[in-house]
């Protein structure tokens, strides 16, 4: 792991531009999405509505680039290494362990706040409903792409960044807190909501130190949130 400051710089210098690094990555991760703004009442029918769908997912590659680069910097591992049939057991553990906390939390939202769903995915279908660019861009980006670009930046690097590797829970709540703070939420309990996702997907990657174990949680919530979206939207 790259967490040695060069001698030449000054210990607050340095905790300095990592926080303005982890700032840069998280506004580039808001980044991507932003592309849609463009899609509205966008359709197939002429060139535009797919050089905006290639915009859109050509961005999102680039972030992805930008993403493992620093990842690799500051973990110095590999994205996909000593893969073996037991870590898709141990993503489907932190999937259930998500979906179990997801089903607590949403009850007891709908107790205190009288709602049915999370802001950020109302705000996700209502862009979806725009256009056929905005639905197909964000029903693949969703499923493939943003699962790479969130844990390689709420996981591989925040939480290698700041924090020596036995500290593991400062680890966890860090990118619980980051990670809640990248969706929208719009009472207590939806920030929690995310914040328990993050963590999970923290503790996944930290306790195995397998990146791609926490992208297969993230592919397995988003493409089951994906279809649930689809189902209402239609």
């Amino acid at each position: 792991m790259n967490n040695n400051n060069p001698s030449s710089m000054p210990k607050s210098v340095s905790i300095v531009l990592r926080v303005l690094e982890v700032a840069a990555l998280f506004i580039m991760v808001q980044l991507p999405p932003s592309v849609l703004a463009f899609a509205n009442k966008t359709s197939f029918k002429n060139a535009s509505g797919y050089l905006l769908l290639a915009a859109f997912w050509g961005s999102f590659l680039v972030c992805i680039w930008i993403a493992y680069r620093r990842f690799r910097y500051w973990s110095g591992e590999r994205l996909f290494h000593d893969f073996r049939l037991r870590d898709i057991g141990v993503a489907i553990l932190a999937y259930l362990a998500i979906i179990v906390s997801e089903v607590l939390l949403m009850q007891l939202q709908r107790v205190l706040y009288h709602t049915q769903s999370t802001e950020n995915n109302q705000a996700i279908a209502s862009i979806m409903k725009t256009s056929p660019v905005a639905f197909i861009g964000f029903t693949v980006s969703a499923v493939v792409l943003t699962p790479f670009l969130e844990e390689l930046v709420f996981r591989g690097v925040v939480t290698n960044i700041f924090f020596k590797p036995t500290n593991l829970w400062a680890k966890v709540v860090l990118s619980g807190v980051l990670f809640s703070s990248g969706h929208i939420s719009s009472n207590p309990i939806s920030f929690l909501l995310y914040f328990m996702m993050g963590a999970i997907l923290a503790f996944t990657y930290q306790t195995t130190h397998k990146q791609f174990n926490s992208i297969m949680v993230h592919f397995m919530i988003n493409a089951v949130a994906i279809t649930q979206l689809i189902g209402l939207i239609h």
